[in-house]
Formats: structure tokens, C-alpha cells, sequence
């Protein structure tokens, strides 16, 4: 299935953290599970775990590290293991 991947920083004490959320691009919408990680280097091995191209990773730090702006990514086909992987999967 199509999902669209949200990274939303948030600023910490301890320095930026980043949400991470995913929804379906097409079909019946709903509440996804969100999971937090606390540094950009957990987020972006994350997002290579399922395959996410590299230039779109380097892309999302120039904008949600860098620039502190949400990045969302597009046309990510994610299977329920990929989901579940990332923290993501409806329970």
C-alpha cells in the first residue's frame, strides 16, 4: 500500500527529536500509530530500514534537522512489516 511518512521535529532540552507518523495516501483514513526518536541518526536508520531512498533521507535532514520544518514523503509503499518495524503498525 501507498503511505505518505510525516518527520515533525520537535525541540527538546536535550536537543530536536522528531516525530514520525505515516498514513495511507488512498482508501479509508484513520488514526496511525506516531513514534518519537531522539536524534536524526535513529530517524534516518529507521527510514533506511524500509528502504527509503537515500537523496529523500538527505532531503528531510536539510529540512526537519536543518531547517526545523515538517518533511513529508510521499508514495512510500510500506508492507506491515516495514510498519511494524518502524513503531508504526494499527494495533
Amino acid at each position: 500500500m501507498y503511505y505518505q511518512i510525516h518527520i515533525v521535529p520537535i525541540s527538546s532540552a536535550d536537543g530536536p527529536h522528531f516525530m514520525l507518523s505515516a498514513d495511507l495516501q488512498q482508501g479509508p483514513g484513520g488514526l496511525m500509530p506516531s513514534v518519537t526518536l531522539e536524534t536524526w541518526d535513529k530517524l534516518a536508520a529507521a527510514l533506511g530500514s524500509v528502504n527509503i531512498d537515500p537523496k529523500l533521507i538527505d532531503e528531510a535532514q536539510k529540512k526537519a534537522l536543518e531547517k526545523g520544518e515538517v518533511f513529508n514523503i510521499r508514495n512510500v509503499i510500506l508492507t506491515d512489516e516495514q510498519l511494524e518495524k518502524l513503531g508504526l503498525k494499527r494495533k
